[in-house]
């Protein structure tokens, strides 16, 4: 059994920020531990669960790697919870200190600039504002119409499959991280909603036709059609809720008793956090090519001593220069 203490949390956490989630960990009772040469390494509590394993091969990032299962106790895994949520509490409480020092950067600027300076600066956020607003033309808004968000959720099994999916819907979109877990088992459907990261309202038996329309409704949602799934889905999709963006992300995959899988949603300090984390880590990923590139420069130089010939696709490659360049100029504004 892996303790405690033979576990890198670094590695755990950033596998938590990009591939699992802190949900999935509570939920499943599960642990990453690394991921290293195509071998995803995850502590479980219950090694032997089927549907627990099935769930962790259909997000492997890629068809090529595999799985490697520890197993771990419950006090374990309680505490690398325990230390991931203390993780990322410190890290919004550093984005929020920064945040707040710039706001009084920014208000010491105002009170040292005239009237007709706090004027140009309301003008120019204004243009700003509107420029936004123009290059998102085509986020369409997320429609809600919840009539009983104010109830318990385990109280309304009376209501038709499109009222439920409404009342799942409000619930999801109540706080910054909201997650909807739609699990199949053989004979009922089970759904099960989290709210950064707290079980907040579960179904627990919920019956087929209703689960199989709350399913095509995410379907609907997630612009897929309707036929069975065949593989794995992951989606993301910009929506507009009472002007504030939204980011849905899903996971739909085929399960051992028919279609299953989670749908997040993210807004405020939650949406601003993962887009910096997602930023970051494209950042990582364009530094790693960068570097392969001016390996493989390196390589063909090399060659090129030996037996000078024109490099074929040098010009292609001159334009990819020119327009990264580019890019990496408006980054810079």
């Amino acid at each position: 059994m892996l303790k405690y203490s033979e576990i890198n949390q670094e590695k755990t956490f950033a596998i938590i920020d990009t591939i699992l989630t802190l949900e999935s960990c509570l939920y499943h009772q599960i642990i990453p531990i690394s991921l290293e040469e195509n071998i995803l390494t995850v502590g479980m509590i219950k090694p032997h669960d089927e549907l627990i394993l099935d769930y962790l091969k259909s997000i492997l990032p890629s068809h090529q790697q595999t799985l490697q299962v520890e197993q771990i106790s419950p006090e374990t895994h309680n505490l690398i919870i325990s230390s991931y949520q203390k993780y990322t509490s410190s890290l919004q409480k550093s984005s929020q200190i920064n945040k707040t020092q710039k706001k009084q950067l920014n208000r010491s600027d105002e009170e040292n600039n005239s009237l007709l300076n706090s004027k140009e600066t309301f003008i120019i956020n204004s243009q700003i504002i509107e420029k936004i607003k123009h290059n998102n033309p085509n986020i369409a808004s997320l429609k809600v119409n919840s009539s009983y968000q104010d109830q318990p959720l385990e109280s309304l099994t009376d209501l038709t499959s499109e009222q439920l999916w409404q009342e799942l819907l409000v619930r999801l979109i109540k706080d910054g991280i909201g997650r909807l877990f739609l699990e199949r088992k053989k004979e009922f459907g089970r759904l099960i909603i989290t709210n950064n990261g707290v079980v907040t309202s579960s179904l627990e038996t919920v019956d087929l036709e209703v689960f199989n329309d709350i399913f095509k409704a995410v379907k609907i949602l997630a612009n897929i059609g309707e036929n069975p799934l065949e593989k794995n889905r992951r989606i993301e999709l910009k929506r507009i809720y009472q002007k504030q963006n939204l980011l849905l992300r899903f996971q739909l995959f085929p399960g051992k008793f028919g279609e299953e899988g989670n749908i997040q949603i993210l807004r405020d300090k939650a949406l601003s956090f993962y887009q910096e984390k997602q930023m970051n880590s494209l950042g990582e990923q364009v530094l790693r090519l960068t570097k392969q590139l001016d390996r493989k420069l390196h390589q063909i130089q090399d060659l090129q001593r030996i037996n000078p010939t024109e490099l074929e696709v040098l010009p292609q490659i001159r334009v990819i220069q020119a327009k990264i360049l580019e890019k990496l100029e408006s980054l810079d504004n």
